[in-house]
């Protein structure tokens, strides 16, 4: 997955490590992690903007549709599109 800086035109990250298109991604509010979720049924955590993958959640749900943070950082959720929401606990120790 390619992350692009619209203001410069020009890719601003490569993310490796979905092997399958991803449908949502969200940053942290503190902006130093990105969650991804992907049709590939796993929720990817990064490092951002290093790029380093910090940790990756599986779910059984076939279809990811969005990502989202909670306001302190610490939770994330999935939806799918059989409406199935599922949460873990973002890493506190990576930041916000």
């Amino acid at each position: 997955m390619s992350v692009f800086d619209l203001a410069n035109l020009g890719e601003r990250q490569r993310l490796l490590g979905h092997a399958k298109p991803v449908n949502g991604l969200a940053f942290a509010p503190a902006g130093k992690r990105l969650a991804t979720a992907s049709t590939d049924r796993t929720v990817r955590l990064w490092d951002w903007p290093s790029g380093l993958e910090l940790a990756t959640f599986k779910t059984t749900e076939e279809y990811l549709m969005s990502v989202a943070f909670a306001r302190d950082g610490r939770t994330l959720s999935v939806v799918s599109n059989g409406f199935v929401v599922q949460q873990w606990q973002a890493a506190a120790d990576h930041g916000n």
